[in-house]
């Protein structure tokens, strides 16, 4: 199997491990769960619990714009193999992207964001020249 649909199975359970870490800080900041309005007891998270949350939402975006780029690649009928550094580039962007969220390191936050969407746009470069 190629490394890059693992890399695409990883990226989309991110957003899940950290709805699990903003459910635990949402319980310790609130000392109970809203379920009737979720939405706004996360919106009133503060601190650590907010940037986890923000982390998790970015993570949903970003998961976005991988898989289009992984369907495109794989339409395009490029090697997925030769995919394999640049998806595992993406991969640890996003992890060290969710790590500067969470502990608050916006510069590098930031830096980690854009080599993330540099590895997309490099997997929709090789698709598109491969075609």
């Amino acid at each position: 199997m190629p490394v890059i649909l693992i890399v695409l199975f990883i990226t989309s359970a991110i957003p899940v491990s950290l709805a699990v870490l903003n459910a635990c800080l949402r319980y310790k900041e609130f000392g109970e769960f809203d379920n009737n309005h979720p939405r706004i007891q996360q919106l009133q998270q503060k601190g650590i619990g907010a940037r986890v949350l923000a982390a998790q939402n970015n993570s949903w975006e970003t998961l976005q714009v991988f898989l289009l780029v992984t369907f495109i690649a794989f339409a395009s009928q490029i090697n997925l193999h030769s995919l394999t550094i640049v998806s595992l580039v993406f991969l640890f962007s996003r992890i060290a992207h969710a790590i500067c969220y969470i502990t608050n390191y916006c510069w590098a936050r930031s830096a980690f964001y854009g080599l993330g969407m540099g590895c997309c746009m490099y997997i929709f470069y090789l698709s598109v020249v491969n075609y």
